[in-house]
């Protein structure tokens, strides 16, 4: 028996949404429309309504490709499935997202409570590295030798998860050494 169609959804078509601009229904599919969409670039492709209204489809695959390449190309970090930014890079972006982005996971524990990031590696990937150096192995990561103080050339160093693990703050944690 075929699902009926909602008589109540939402006309879409003609509006934009990002760099999306709906074209025409497309289908339903689980209870949700689907939207034919061109984005800025003419790609055309398929998406979710209540995706586009609630800003989870900004635009298409290319694009956001696109800019993440001009970003991480910006800082000397290739950014292409065949070749990932380093992992320095990577450890440099969370830490600015971890202080920066509220809508960033980890923000209440880190920008949330007031942890910044200094004005010199804020603005400079370069100087980040500079200062840090390359991670010694793989399983090192960004850590604070100061769990209250700020991501600063002072109190940063490349840590293991031991490490990382002793300098928590949980009250209720017994730490082993």
């Amino acid at each position: 028996m075929p699902r009926a169609i909602r008589r109540d959804r939402i006309d879409l078509a003609g509006k934009r949404f990002g760099s999306w601009l709906v074209i025409k229904f497309s289908h339903v599919k689980r209870g949700k429309g689907y939207w034919l969409c061109r984005c800025d670039c003419g790609n055309e492709t398929t998406t979710c309504g209540a995706y586009l209204r609630e800003g989870q489809s900004k635009s298409c695959r290319l694009c956001r490709q696109k800019r993440l390449d001009q970003i991480n190309t910006k800082h000397g970090q290739a950014a292409s499935i065949s070749h990932p930014p380093t992992s320095e890079y990577t450890a440099w972006t969370s830490m600015i997202n971890r202080c920066e982005r509220s809508t960033y996971r980890g923000f209440a524990r880190y920008g949330g409570r007031g942890i910044t990031v200094c004005k010199r590696w804020r603005e400079s990937f370069e100087a980040f590295f500079a200062d840090m150096g390359p991670k010694p192995s793989s399983k090192y990561t960004l850590g604070r030798i100061d769990n209250d103080g700020n991501y600063e050339p002072k109190n940063c160093r490349w840590e293991t998860m031991k490490q990382q693990s002793n300098n928590r703050r949980d009250p209720w944690l017994i730490r082993r050494k």
